[in-house]
Parts: structure tokens; sequence; C-alpha cells
């Protein structure tokens, strides 16, 4: 079973509106757990409507390869959506949720 989750690339989208909608979708989606630590890489490939967790992620750098993700961490209100090219670093440990959009290439680092 899928589900169409709407572009986010598109300024008139609500994202609020849209991860709303997202926790009233069964869950079932695929869930990875990574823990990154040390000073290497780790590429991760994520099908369109998978989640990769990460474990105390404080200072980690999450790089968009290839795709489009949505970041969202506990405690943390922003959403950061990332497009093939961009980063974000993470700027506490809390746990946090990388969703691939669309099929997504990930680079976890510190």
């Amino acid at each position: 079973m899928s589900y169409a989750i709407p572009s986010l690339r598109s300024s008139s989208h609500d994202i609020a509106g849209i991860v709303a909608s997202w926790f009233s979708l069964p869950i079932h989606r695929s869930l990875k757990t990574a823990s990154c630590v040390g000073a290497h890489s780790d590429v991760q490939s994520l099908a369109k409507g998978s989640t990769l967790a990460l474990e105390n992620p404080h200072q980690q750098s999450v790089e968009c390869l290839r795709g489009c993700l949505w970041i969202t961490q506990d405690g943390d209100t922003r959403d950061i959506i990332l497009d093939a090219g961009q980063n974000y670093v993470a700027k506490h440990n809390a746990r946090m949720l990388i969703y691939a959009l669309e099929t997504v290439s990930v680079r976890i680092h510190q």
C-alpha cells in the first residue's frame, strides 16, 4: 500500500498541515536506526517513505546527496527540508528522524 505525499517544493503548501496528515497514516513505513559515532562517514540509501532514526546525533552532519528529505529532531520545533547538495548539522543530542520524501542518498558524518 502506498500513500501520496505532496511535494514540499511549492511555496503554496502548508508544511505543518502536511506533517499533521502524516500522523494520521497507518504506521508501517520502514524505520532504520543508525548510530554514527567517530569521524567516519556513513552513506545510506532510503526508499521513498522510509525513515532513518539517529540516536545522539549532536554535531553530526546530514548531507543529502540525492533526492529530497525531511528532518525533525525531538525538542526542536523546526522542520528541515534538504534537497540534493544541502546539509544540516544537529545542534543537540535528542533523537533525529530523517524521512525520505523521495528516494534519497544521505551521508551522515561528524
